[in-house]
């Protein structure tokens, strides 16, 4: 079945503050879009809605996992790829919906963040740029998510 364009714009939104913090901070970054991520000997894999991979960006995709993975939910729940996440070991999934979640790995579970482990960003003002991206021009939004960004520092 094919995303919505709802969907597509929140995922899209949420892609544009990454690479928009990775560019102002000077953050290596790989992203990888919706690539499939699997184990050959988990025989599982699934599908984000967006991946990264930040720093050594050399890294092989296909033997690692990514390091941030994004799951909009608009019609469904994500909860039944964080078990195949936690599984393949990714240690970072952000979890959009009304608000933006950071879920942490912590052993084989995800639980709740308050802050990224790879970016200076917090869930509240994650949340805070998203509601903001239906309000304003695409163009002075994402100025604003890069002023935002600056003061995360």
């Amino acid at each position: 079945m094919s995303p919505s364009p709802e969907h597509e714009e929140i995922n899209l939104a949420i892609m544009s503050i990454v690479l928009a913090a990775c560019e102002e901070l000077d953050i290596e970054v790989r992203p990888l879009g919706s690539a499939t991520q699997r184990r050959a000997e988990l025989q599982r894999g699934a599908e984000p809605d967006s991946s990264f991979f930040f720093g050594d960006v050399e890294r092989d995709p296909t033997a690692n996992c990514p390091d941030l993975v994004v799951e909009v939910e608009i019609s469904r729940s994500a909860l039944d790829k964080l078990a195949i996440f936690a599984q393949l070991g990714v240690p970072e999934v952000w979890r959009c919906r009304d608000a933006v979640a950071i879920l942490k790995l912590e052993g084989s579970e995800y639980v709740a963040g308050a802050r990224s482990a790879f970016l200076p960003l917090d869930c509240a003002g994650l949340s805070h740029q998203m509601s903001l991206r239906t309000q304003l021009k695409r163009s002075a939004w994402l100025r604003g998510v890069r002023q935002w960004i600056r003061t995360c520092r």
